[in-house]
């Protein structure tokens, strides 16, 4: 698959490199402090299974939010982009002969476009991000035979395609399944230690080189609950799905 642009094959050595997985809050940045909203359920209700992390039917405030870099550096992220965009075989030549490791981070070449002291810089911006938060959504969470469902506006709307069973089991649209969740305890991530249930789904094939991945996150760091979602699939020649979304569920 011609998968990878150079943009994105770099942008990606250099974004991935410490990072463990997607989680809400920066170690540089106290997340926001949490907004207690209590659900529309009986307090009187059975108890939720553990995966579902006490959500119970109701409404709920979704917060959407990104992990980013500094403002600051935004020119220079534009520089070092256009300079690996615009010098594509280099690009191909520089890694084919560095052969890096999954998450090492690219060694510095004055072709990227801006001084060793920026490139330091964004690096160190790309492992260490913050949290930049988007309107608040409203969120409705009900269940609907045995399983945790969403509804949600967009950005969230992807949310309306997961359903998560109370045996565990996780379904995404008609297409994917996963059949239980991995428990997370205290899992260093970009944003601070995180615990939780992940599930996870990984049918890409290396020979036809298609892409097909599901991640599904609902965890919570400093007390405060988050949602993640990345779905992302590929037939060989081009991406056809690449959703992700991230948000806080108070």
């Amino acid at each position: 698959m011609r998968s990878n642009a150079p943009v994105a094959a770099v942008l990606a050595l250099v974004a991935c490199a410490g990072d463990s997985s997607p989680s809400p809050a920066s170690p540089n940045q106290a997340p926001p402090a949490a907004v207690s909203v209590a659900p529309l359920a009986d307090a009187a209700a059975p108890q939720t299974p553990e995966h579902w992390l006490d959500l119970r039917p109701g409404r709920y405030t979704a917060v959407p939010f990104v992990m980013s870099i500094p403002a600051e550096l935004a020119g220079v992220q534009t520089r070092f982009a256009r300079a690996v965009a615009t010098q594509e075989a280099w690009v191909q030549q520089y890694l084919a002969e560095l052969q890096l490791p999954p998450g090492a981070p690219l060694p510095y070449h004055p072709n990227l476009g801006v001084s060793e002291a920026e490139y330091q810089q964004l690096l160190h911006a790309y492992e260490h991000p913050i949290v930049v938060e988007a309107d608040k959504r409203d969120l409705e969470v009900r269940v609907e035979r045995g399983a945790l469902r969403f509804s949600a506006p967009e950005p969230l709307a992807a949310l309306d395609l997961l359903a998560i069973e109370a045996g565990g089991r996780a379904r995404y649209g008609d297409e994917v399944v996963v059949d239980g969740p991995e428990r997370i305890d205290g899992l260093q991530g970009s944003f601070g230690a995180w615990s939780g249930f992940a599930w996870r789904h990984d049918a890409s094939s290396l020979v036809s080189r298609t892409i097909d991945v599901l991640d599904v996150e609902l965890g919570r760091v400093a007390g405060r609950r988050f949602l993640h979602l990345a779905r992302r699939r590929g037939d060989g020649t081009a991406m056809t799905e690449a959703t992700e979304l991230l948000a806080w569920i108070d």
